[in-house]
């Protein structure tokens, strides 16, 4: 029975190399949110696997965590691997150097220290060798970062590799930690919620509905605790003694996206969004004001990424219809 599964499942695998070949000049439409890359391999699965449908699980839009979770539930995951990023691995880099060593990467960086200097060729050669592959991948990554596409490298990286070349220690492969959560363990996209409470001394009764994704206060298990992405989003609104439910805010979308300052990464935190919310105080009235807004800041990371800090200089831009003048620019600071 061991063997015909085996068997069964080489089978599929073989088939669905094929059947990627036939496709390789066929033209597909894309469309983000619903048709889009892990849509398409969903129907390659198909092809191969035909007792199950895969596509028809998802009516308005895919997201790929969603597809990974479907293949675990139909027993289409034989096992899982973990591929750290670069930048994880730099991380790990970082974490075997003290801060001495670490200065010699940051003048190597910075040209304020060549590698034919004596204060770095004195070092161990184990030592240089792993400040020059710190540095190394360093420049990769900056490369890459500016130009996914960048075949060639700089003459710094090809000056940092070279020196490395002429170094006789192979250098242990650091090991980055395995997460111990995995996509098809997170919590689902979608979500549903009821509030109850006192507003302008009125019960009220709050529904909201949001399509996905990720939110702060979610548990963060298969997902990354520094982003937040909301998508279409709806909250309505009961006060009594009102008659109807109220439209009280619609969420376009809404993305938070915080990159903690790092020894050798920088980038900016940001977010942005557009959203409509009803007036405060207007419960008679279907008035509200359309927000688009965004922002740019900082922030920083303690205890494993359990605290963070951040700060953001925001500017909105508001369209509120009611009003004589109905566009405003408002800028801002928060924390």
């Amino acid at each position: 029975q061991r063997k015909n599964s085996k068997n069964k499942g080489s089978c599929q695998i073989d088939f669905l190399i094929l059947h990627a070949i036939e496709l390789q000049n066929t033209r597909f439409d894309y469309y983000f949110i619903k048709e889009n890359c892990s849509y398409h391999l969903l129907s390659l699965i198909e092809a191969a696997v035909v007792d199950v449908d895969l596509t028809d699980a998802f009516d308005a839009w895919t997201l790929p965590i969603e597809v990974i979770k479907l293949l675990h539930q139909n027993g289409l995951l034989a096992s899982r691997y973990f591929y750290p990023s670069l930048q994880s691995k730099i991380g790990q880099q970082v974490n075997t150097l003290d801060e001495t060593e670490l200065k010699f990467s940051y003048d190597l960086l910075g040209s304020r220290l060549s590698v034919e200097d004596k204060r770095f060729t004195r070092l161990p050669s184990e030592l240089q060798a792993r400040i020059l592959d710190l540095v190394a991948d360093v420049l990769h990554y900056k490369r890459l970062s500016t130009d996914f596409n960048a075949n060639a490298i700089t003459e710094q990286e090809q000056a940092i590799l070279l020196s490395r070349s002429r170094i006789p220690v192979t250098t242990a492969v650091q090991s980055v930690v395995t997460p111990e959560d995995f996509p098809e363990n997170s919590h689902d996209s979608s979500s549903l919620s009821f509030a109850a409470g006192r507003v302008y001394k009125q019960n009220s009764y709050d529904l909201s509905w949001r399509a996905g994704y990720h939110e702060f206060l979610d548990a963060s298990a298969g997902h990354s605790r520094l982003a937040s992405i909301r998508g279409f989003s709806a909250s309505l609104r009961y006060v009594e003694p009102s008659e109807h439910w109220l439209l009280q805010s619609l969420t376009l979308l809404d993305i938070h996206a915080l990159h903690p300052r790092e020894s050798f990464f920088n980038k900016p935190s940001w977010r942005a969004g557009v959203n409509w919310e009803r007036v405060k105080n207007d419960l008679a009235r279907d008035r509200g004001r359309t927000r688009l807004h965004a922002g740019f800041g900082s922030s920083y990371a303690y205890l494993q990424e359990r605290v963070i800090f951040f700060g953001f200089a925001d500017v909105a831009l508001d369209y509120a219809g009611y009003l004589q003048q109905a566009y405003s620019l408002r800028p801002g600071l928060s924390f």
